[in-house]
């Protein structure tokens, strides 16, 4: 299990040295909240990465899988935005570029029936 785990992050490793050698260097550090348990992560996540793959890190460091009924939050222009799938296929520099979130800090709420922030 733990060699599968090391192979997972050598590919990872990979990825991003591909990323900056396309010229996509650049990374942004983006906030993390698990609203059902109050625990917090940051991913620094490269420029070529998508959000989606931001969203799955931010999963991985707070220890937690993501449920059906997970809704990935965040604050834009308009209030509050939930992470749509369109929003999620974004590369993190078009998502940094297009200022979608006024603070790159999201919450990841998963309890039945919560009121949207």
């Amino acid at each position: 299990m733990s060699e599968k785990l090391g192979e997972e992050h050598r590919e990872k490793d990979q990825d991003d040295k591909v990323e900056d050698a396309e010229g996509k260097g650049g990374k942004h550090l983006f906030g993390f909240t698990y609203d059902d348990t109050g625990a917090t992560a940051e991913v620094d996540a490269p420029n070529g990465w998508t959000m989606q793959r931001v969203i799955d890190e931010a999963y991985e460091e707070l220890e937690e899988t993501a449920k059906p009924d997970d809704r990935v939050e965040f604050t834009g222009s308009v209030g509050v935005v939930v992470m749509t799938a369109e929003l999620r296929a974004l590369k993190v520099k078009d998502f940094i570029d297009r200022k979608v979130s006024t603070d790159n800090r999201f919450h990841i709420v998963s309890k039945p029936g919560g009121a949207i922030r």
